[in-house]
């Protein structure tokens, strides 16, 4: 038996990284992205697999940048990001036949969804300039000679000004949105410049409005790792603060009822450095719980990698609201865990060593 080879460099060309899972909400059927190189066009390429049990896996959407899979809450509908046209957008495609068709046009691209329960409209953030939306077909003014030949001139404004891996910024920064689903539907802006939105972390059950990660205040661009959490109107309105000061939040889930909402946060003065905890607090106020106060290491997922597939690790509400499905990182590995609110108690789901990077229940 010859002995095993080395691991080559060129050998990280040839991975391709499943990730993103997505289970139906009919439970027929399940979803993933796959990534690889292009080494040609030296940049990474995805696309969307599907899987029925019992049949081998095949390829659904037919584009080379789709990502982002997430099933529409009535199953009826897949909505995914895609770069067909040019930028990141949101495209639906039926699930009983047909293709796949655009949703949003926006300038500067969307970076993140989310399904409203009613499976009509949804929530997503978008690089948006102080003037607001702009289509994404919309080409830059040319006719003053001065903007024309100064578009690539930085003026520095804030300290919060470039990002490893994404360079310096533009006058473009994430804000949160809305769109319905109906081919004719306009995207609607929720939040405002100067603020940044990191993510959106869940919508409420009826659908009323909105949590989401952001900085804001007068200091919002001294601390820019730091994000609180927020809540705004799914209508339009003024951003609610529901968790802030001390605390870095990462993630955040309502209750199935609505009544309480799960988050995992770091404190400020730590830099992020700390474990980070998990807490419970009712939706409408009061001091957060500490949930499995001798758990001593982060409920969040804090391996990293260069050749990673993509994937999401967000806290999930059992049915019940007694218990929370989180991720756990131990000892390198980590791990889906199961966490009782009242006890305390934590039970890792999967063993061994192995990074889980999504799931979806």
């Amino acid at each position: 038996m010859s002995a095993k080879r080395v691991v080559q460099e060129r050998d990280l060309l040839k991975f391709k990284l499943p990730g993103e899972p997505q289970i139906s909400p009919t439970g027929d059927r399940i979803v993933y992205s796959t990534t690889w190189v292009n080494e040609k066009d030296n940049k990474y390429e995805s696309t969307i697999y599907q899987v029925v049990p019992g049949q081998k896996p095949v390829r659904l959407t037919g584009c080379n940048s789709d990502s982002r899979p997430e099933f529409s809450p009535d199953g009826k509908t897949l909505a995914f990001l895609s770069k067909r046209s040019g930028s990141s957008q949101i495209w639906l495609l039926p699930l009983d036949g047909g293709e796949a068709r655009q949703l949003t046009g926006i300038k500067g691209g969307v970076s993140q969804f989310k399904w409203f329960p009613d499976s009509q409209s949804l929530a997503f953030i978008a690089n948006i300039t102080p003037d607001g939306i702009e289509p994404e077909d919309k080409k830059d003014d040319d006719s003053d000679p001065f903007v024309k030949y100064n578009r690539d001139v930085k003026v520095i404004t804030e300290l919060f000004y470039k990002l490893d891996g994404v360079g310096y910024f533009s006058e473009r920064r994430p804000q949160l949105c809305v769109i319905g689903v109906d081919e004719d539907a306009q995207p609607e802006q929720l939040t405002e410049h100067p603020y940044r939105v990191g993510s959106i972390t869940d919508i409420s059950p009826d659908g009323q409005e909105i949590l989401f990660t952001s900085l804001r205040g007068k200091d919002y661009d001294r601390e820019a790792w730091q994000q609180h959490l927020w809540a705004i109107p799914a209508c339009g309105g003024e951003p609610e603060q529901l968790v802030g000061g001390e605390y870095s939040v990462r993630a955040a889930a309502y209750s199935p009822d609505g009544k309480q909402i799960a988050f995992v946060a770091t404190f400020v003065k730590e830099m992020g450095y700390d474990n980070a905890k998990l807490y419970v607090q009712a939706r409408q106020g009061g001091e957060p719980r500490l949930v499995a106060p001798d758990f001593d290491r982060p409920f969040a997922g804090v391996v990293l990698t260069d050749l990673g597939a993509a994937g999401s690790l967000p806290l999930v509400w059992a049915n019940d609201g007694a218990s929370i499905y989180a991720p756990a990182s131990i000892d390198g590995a980590v791990y889906l865990a199961y966490v009782n609110l009242a006890s305390g108690q934590m039970e890792c789901l999967t063993a061994g060593e192995q990074v889980v990077i999504g799931y979806s229940f």
